[in-house]
């Protein structure tokens, strides 16, 4: 199993709030039903407190199948989908992408 990690910003402007709303409402559930390549999926907010000079305000943590399954969903229109309203709160052009696999 791979594992793909998304440091992101939220976008100069976008609401905090719905982000979070999205997140739970809209991103989960998606990726749950229509993505059979994501295993887990969870978005955890960097804590402001602990990490102040922290470059990203959000480390989105997938696991996967396969990175080639992965990038299979990603190119159907439900992912397309969620991209464009995922891009409406995120900075993309900020967003660090790190594939990963586990040490063992």
């Amino acid at each position: 199993m791979a594992t793909v990690f998304f440091l992101t910003k939220l976008k100069e402007g976008a609401d905090l709030a719905a982000y979070r709303r999205w997140v739970v409402k809209y991103d989960y559930p998606t990726c749950k039903r229509y993505f059979k390549s994501v295993k887990s999926y969870v978005d955890y907010e960097v804590d402001r407190n602990e990490s102040p000079d922290s470059p990203y305000d959000f480390i989105e943590h997938i696991d996967m199948t396969s990175v080639e399954e992965y990038k299979r969903d990603l190119e159907t229109p439900d992912f397309q989908e969620l991209l464009r309203q995922w891009s409406e709160f995120i900075d993309a052009d900020s967003a660090e992408i790190v594939y990963t696999d586990p040490i063992l």
